[in-house]
Parts: structure tokens; C-alpha cells; sequence
């Protein structure tokens, strides 16, 4: 195991997760925007809690009284949610949602317990609600992206999903949809069908955001080189770049002449490098650049993954 990578993934995650809380914190809770998830499903019953009265946020035990305010604050709310998902996922589908969710899932709840301990918000940013989703949609989606691209989730309705999977077999993804559904209808118990329709478009917004940032953060270059300096192009590439490349032997059309054809796949920022060369050293080099959306293998994405 490198131990400096999975550091470096914890970390890349925790970063991902700031920014679902700081959406949660700024805009979902101040809007009671209800988007499916286990802080949607807190949001909901977190307002049928706050009508308890305050005498039963407390028990005394020998005399002394403790309070139990933690427990119908959100954070409390989605940590009991959490804990009962968890244990529900271990009895019925076993330990597949792993290590990284359920640090994902805890510490989310962890980070969001501070942001609203130490910077409490009462009302909404702004005054134009759709905004605010779009924002928050936009915050939350790039925070999850993170999260999923160090192969991890945050638990919640991903849970659900893999349990009506498994029991009714029902797609995954239709069953994530399913609970995060479910979990929006019962927002009419805050606003009724304003709270429900924005929860709906709200879910929406979030699938389509997430599908285009994971798309991105996947995306590498396949590049198809033609030059008269091919020797130079493969030791940049397998020296500087740290990658490797396919070889070709061509024959041009018009000149008839024999000439060799590099193909290879880099990041983004790896095709930049290796542009910047080319020109350098063949200003006239024919290079044709394609857009991989997924690559798996060496140096890219564990095929197991």
C-alpha cells in the first residue's frame, strides 16, 4: 500500500467534502432546499423536531441534567441517520460501501457540526431562491465529483440504493434516484409543493452537474503525431512525460514516402507539455488530438475501479 497516496486521497477528499458542506451550510439549510440525501431527509426532520418543546431536549440523570440539543440539531440528526444507514448497509449488503464512505459520511457531518457551531446562519444569503439552488447544486456537485473520483461517496441514499438493488433488483442508479425521490416528496411537510418542486429540480441540477464534472476530471487526450523529428517526440514523451506510446508504420499518400505514426494517451496537462515541445522542434508536425472520456491502465484509472 502507498501510504503518501491514500494521505493524499484523504486529504483530496476532506477538501471535497468542505465544499458539499459549505453548500449545505450557506445554502440548503437557510433555503430548506430538501435534495434528496441524508441532509435533505435531516432538513425535513429537523422541522417536525423543532416543534418539541425544550423540556424534552433534556434528562436528568442522579440529579444532574444533560442536555440533549445536539441530537435535534442537524448535525446530530444526520449523524444518527448515518449511523443507522451504516449499520443497515453492514447487515444486508455487507462491508462493499467501505472504508472511504464511511469516513466520507462522518466527517462530512464532522465539518458541517463546525461550520454550524462556529458560524451559525438564520437566514437565506440572498432573496432569489432559484440562484441559490443553482449555486448550491453547482458547490455540492463539484464537492461529490472529488469525493467520487477518489473512489468514495458519502453514504446516505447511495446505502439505500444498493439495498433495494440487491433485495428488488432494481438498477442502482434508478434506486438512488428512488430514495433521493422519496426523500423530496416528504418536504411537503415544510412548504408544500414550492419545497417539493425545487427539491425535484434541485435533484436534477445535481445529476447533471455531477455527470459533467466527472466526465471532465476523467477526460485524457489520445494524440496522433506525425513528424519529422519522431525520435525526439518518443523520448519526450517516455523520459519527461513518464508515459509510453504505440508506433505505427505509415506511408504518406502524396509524397509516397515511409514515415512513422506516434500514438499515445496523456492527461491534459501532459498534452500541453508535449504541444509546447513539438512546436519547438517541428513547427510543421500534422498532430490530431481526440477526447478520451474514461482511460483505464497503467498510469490511468485501475481497471478494477
Amino acid at each position: 500500500m502507498n501510504i503518501k497516496k491514500v494521505i493524499k486521497d484523504y486529504l483530496i477528499i476532506t477538501g471535497g467534502l468542505v465544499i458539499v458542506a459549505l453548500a449545505i451550510h450557506l445554502f440548503m439549510v437557510p433555503n430548506k432546499f430538501v435534495v434528496g440525501g441524508i441532509s435533505g431527509l435531516g432538513i425535513v426532520l429537523q422541522n417536525l423536531l423543532s416543534k418539541v418543546p425544550n423540556n424534552y431536549k433534556a434528562i436528568t440523570i442522579f440529579g444532574k441534567t444533560i442536555s440533549l440539543a445536539f441530537l435535534f440539531s442537524l448535525s446530530g440528526i444526520m449523524f444518527i441517520l448515518n449511523t443507522i444507514l451504516y449499520l443497515l448497509g453492514f447487515l444486508l449488503i455487507g462491508k462493499t460501501f467501505g472504508i472511504r464512505t464511511v469516513y466520507s459520511g462522518y466527517m462530512l457531518n464532522f465539518i458541517y457540526y463546525l461550520l454550524e457551531h462556529f458560524f451559525p446562519i438564520k437566514e437565506p444569503l440572498m432573496n432569489d431562491l432559484l440562484t441559490q439552488l443553482i449555486i448550491m447544486s453547482a458547490m455540492s456537485a463539484l464537492g461529490l465529483s472529488i469525493v467520487f473520483k477518489c473512489n468514495a461517496s458519502t453514504g446516505g441514499t447511495d446505502i439505500t440504493g444498493k439495498i433495494l438493488n440487491k433485495y428488488f433488483h432494481i438498477d442502482l442508479g434508478k434506486a438512488v434516484l428512488i430514495s433521493d425521490v422519496f426523500i423530496t416528496i416528504t418536504a411537503f411537510s415544510i412548504n408544500g409543493i414550492t419545497s417539493f418542486i425545487y427539491g425535484l429540480f434541485g435533484i436534477f441540477l445535481n445529476g447533471i452537474f455531477i455527470d459533467y464534472l466527472l466526465q471532465k476530471f476523467s477526460e485524457s487526450k489520445e494524440v496522433v503525431i506525425i513528424s519529422k523529428e519522431p525520435d525526439r517526440i518518443k523520448d519526450f514523451i517516455i523520459n519527461v512525460l513518464d508515459r509510453s506510446a504505440t508506433i505505427y508504420e505509415a506511408r504518406g499518400a502524396y509524397t509516397n514516402e515511409e514515415k512513422e505514426i506516434i500514438r499515445t494517451v496523456l492527461s491534459k496537462r501532459e498534452f500541453i507539455k508535449l504541444k509546447e515541445f513539438i512546436s519547438t522542434i517541428d513547427r510543421n508536425a500534422f498532430i490530431t488530438v481526440n477526447n478520451i472520456h474514461q482511460t483505464f491502465g497503467l498510469g490511468f484509472t485501475d481497471i478494477t475501479e
